[in-house]
């Protein structure tokens, strides 16, 4: 069972309606890594520590970052429409690796080749 935290309060979560759309998504990817680096001092040698997995909500995705594996431990991004997962508290580390591995694969299978 996942256990879901919020953003550290010190991180400041980027706004549409404080800038335009293209701002917003270089603030958004600011934010991500931001708090990746944090995540990573915390735990630097924990697996997929600063990874992100996405469920499709609505017009969108509802993402959590890793924490930790172990004990399963994830962030949720309140990030566009803030989406969540329902049973997000649901999944463990062999669910998240699953999804990890699979957008991996897809990845691969769509990326360019030369």
């Amino acid at each position: 069972m996942a256990e879901i935290f919020d953003h550290p309060k010190e991180m400041k979560i980027p706004s549409l309606a404080d800038t335009d759309f293209d701002n917003y998504e270089k603030e958004c990817e600011k934010f991500k890594s931001d708090l990746k680096d944090f995540l990573l001092k915390r735990n630097p040698k924990g697996k997929n520590v600063g990874e992100i997995v996405g469920f499709p909500m609505g017009d969108g995705y509802a993402q959590y970052m890793i924490a930790s594996m172990k004990p399963m431990q994830l962030v949720h991004l309140k990030l566009g429409d803030a989406w969540d997962y329902p049973y997000v508290h649901k999944m463990n580390a062999k669910d998240i690796q699953t999804l990890l591995d699979r957008d991996k694969a897809m990845a691969k299978l769509f990326s360019k080749k030369d």
